[in-house]
């Protein structure tokens, strides 16, 4: 019985061992990865000369503030088949985005209205079923365009957008999932993103 109780707390030893190892190497890349998110969200903010102003088109990464950039995939290649999603580290063509004004049709209508054109020619569209976000439209219809709302950083002052689906929900990026909803009823953290104007010859994301 001796025998048996020591070898019990040995074989428990060892698993509670081997648990805290795993918990300090998932410590660490948690850590790295938050540092690495922090590195991401300043240099999407930091060139001046790079400043969203979505009253104008112009080709723009859209980074979360979970650190990812909003991506459209080409559907050959894309696990989430026509949806886009909020998963990739690296800025591309799939995550450069083509941001176009629309104008209001109501005079009286002082909001900012826009569409997103994808890299292939394709416009970001809101279900309203369950407002996931597809880009697969190849022409502009109300579930394509979305109402533009600025924030201010508290952190560092830098704008921070949010938008809003034809269906009255915002656009939100999920953390654990990496997928992209227009589902929320108000703005928060994962409600907000920060946005930089693409341009190859003047930015440092190459």
């Amino acid at each position: 019985n001796i025998m048996s109780k020591a070898k019990t707390a040995g074989v428990l030893g060892v698993a509670i061992g081997a648990i805290a190892a795993i918990a300090a190497v998932g410590t660490v890349k948690y850590i790295d990865e938050q540092k690495q998110t922090e590195i991401r969200k300043k240099k999407q903010v930091d060139n001046s000369k790079l400043k969203y102003d979505p009253t104008q088109q112009n080709a723009i990464s859209i980074l979360s503030h979970h650190g990812k950039f909003i991506s459209c995939p080409d559907n050959k290649t894309n696990k989430y088949k026509d949806k886009a999603n909020c998963a990739s580290k690296q800025r591309s063509n799939e995550q450069t985005f083509i941001s176009i004004p629309i104008p209001p049709n109501d005079p009286n209508d002082k909001s900012i209205k826009v569409v997103f054109k994808t890299y292939n020619g394709k416009y970001l569209s809101s279900q309203k079923k369950d407002g996931s976000i597809e880009c697969n439209r190849n022409d502009i219809g109300q579930w394509e365009i979305f109402t533009v709302e600025r924030y201010t950083n508290k952190k560092d002052g830098s704008d921070l957008f949010a938008f809003k689906s034809n269906h009255g929900k915002y656009l939100s990026a999920e953390w654990f999932t990496g997928l992209l909803y227009a589902n929320r009823d108000k703005v928060d953290k994962w409600e907000k993103f920060s946005i930089q104007i693409v341009d190859w010859d003047d930015d440092d994301w190459e």
